[in-house]
């Protein structure tokens, strides 16, 4: 299928939203425990319960869902937290919890006013949007019974830029100078491979996996997006998608 295509076609399968009330809020956090928690073993079953994943972070969180439009079904989800100036939460969570990864350059989060940054965390595709017809079975059974049309499989590996541009057009409308980001080292290759290039900033370490801490400048993230042929129609998706909810959030 020619890649141009790709983004049209993800459009008509899938839709983003804002999860601005408690109850899609708590379909995020479920997703995300049967991501981080059963699938992965990122964190205990123990510290999530009712089979919710969150943490102290997720009240002053911006949470983004993806949906399958004729199931239904949450695809994916993702999460942008603002930094402030509270003693006992201003920090953003790789500043809290990956500090001693940091590199300490000009760009090091401590040294960028608080009001100009943000972090991207919590990116999560449920399996079955993760994996074409044939590649396996998954321990936890199919998503409400799937069975998806191979046309519909071809955008699966979109899912995850799909979220990623929005998150972009979050930082834009919110104002923030510098995005940052804790990432698989092959996630941030995939964007790369689009056209979304973060710098790190932190060597490689255990953090829910093998990441590093990476970057991005509002220019440079936003030159990059019109420049590549895959993430400007995502973008454009997600603004069309989320403004109505986006001028609510931000604008009061």
């Amino acid at each position: 299928m020619n890649e141009a295509i790709l983004p049209e076609r993800l459009k008509r399968y899938f839709v983003l939203s804002l999860a601005d009330t408690p109850q899609r809020r708590r379909e995020i956090y479920r997703l995300r425990y049967e991501i981080y928690c059963r699938e992965f073993g990122y964190e205990r079953e123990a510290d999530c319960p009712g089979g919710l994943e969150r943490d102290e972070y997720d009240d002053r969180a911006i949470h983004c869902a993806i949906h399958h439009r004729d199931s239904g079904v949450l695809a994916g989800c993702i999460r942008l937290i603002m930094a402030s100036e509270d003693p006992e939460i201003g920090q953003l969570p790789l500043e809290r919890h990956c500090a001693e990864s940091l590199y300490e350059t000009p760009q090091h989060p401590a040294r960028i006013p608080r009001e100009q940054i943000c972090e991207v965390s919590r990116l999560g595709i449920r399996y079955q949007f993760r994996r074409r017809r044939g590649e396996g079975e998954h321990p936890f059974g199919s998503a409400a019974g799937l069975q998806l049309p191979r046309e519909q499989e071809r955008t699966f590996p979109l899912l995850a830029s799909a979220l990623f541009a929005a998150e972009a057009y979050l930082v834009y409308e919110a104002g923030k100078q510098y995005s940052y980001a804790m990432m698989e080292t092959r996630l941030a290759e995939l964007l790369a491979r689009q056209g979304l290039v973060f710098t790190p900033i932190g060597r490689v370490m255990r953090y829910h996996g093998k990441r590093a801490a990476y970057y991005i400048e509002r220019e440079e993230l936003m030159s990059s997006i019109r420049a590549s042929r895959l993430l400007l129609p995502l973008y454009e998706m997600a603004e069309e998608q989320l403004a109505p909810q986006t001028a609510q959030l931000l604008r009061g």
